[in-house]
């Protein structure tokens, strides 16, 4: 049962590192904030195996990518924030529930509290270490002409961030639901939960 887990994440971690690497704009938001599903990944590794084992996908895809960084780290930094504090809520929330909706209440725990977490650490972690690499009123100028509202690290927060990744979590939860409960009933994923 062990090996079995060992390969399981081994095999999600893979997986979840390869989606990374294909991102995508949404034309409404500030080019620098991309969307990707490899969170999908890690969400469903948390189903099958456990809530910290989702937690360990999400580091190993970050530690990988990091080799491959276009923003000094701190995008891998933010993307683990995020998806452990997701995958831990959502996993561990389902895992104590345990009834015929706890993957749903799981899942929109997950999208409230990494949203939650996001914007905290956005503005008094990610925003900071970021202005070392550029300054803040260029990332604030640069997100105006995508939303002109944008004139402060609040708005940049409220009017960019907020939405972008409530946009986010809901897809990725969205994708991992249907994924997972397709999958769910066979003998692989069904043998490695934790009892």
């Amino acid at each position: 049962m062990k090996t079995k887990k060992i390969i399981l994440i081994g095999v999600f971690a893979a997986i979840s590192t390869v989606l990374m690497f294909f991102e995508l704009s949404l034309p409404v938001f500030p080019s620098f904030l991309k969307l990707d599903l490899s969170t999908v990944v890690v969400l469903i590794s948390g189903y099958v195996i456990s809530p910290v084992a989702g937690v360990f996908v999400a580091l190993v895809k970050d530690l990988i990518h990091l080799m491959f960084t276009h923003t000094g780290g701190i995008g891998e930094l933010a993307d683990f924030i995020v998806s452990a504090v997701m995958v831990f809520t959502a996993a561990y929330a389902r895992k104590k529930i345990n009834n015929d909706y706890s993957t749903v209440i799981g899942m929109l725990l997950g999208i409230v509290f990494a949203t939650i977490i996001a914007l905290l650490s956005n503005y008094f972690l990610l925003i900071p270490f970021y202005e070392k690499i550029m300054p803040l009123q260029a990332i604030i100028e640069m997100s105006a002409k995508a939303i002109p509202a944008i004139n402060s690290k609040f708005t940049l927060i409220m009017y960019a961030f907020l939405p972008f990744n409530l946009i986010k979590f809901t897809l990725v939860s969205v994708f991992a639901y249907l994924i997972y409960k397709k999958s769910e009933k066979t003998p692989l994923f069904n043998d490695a939960h934790d009892k």
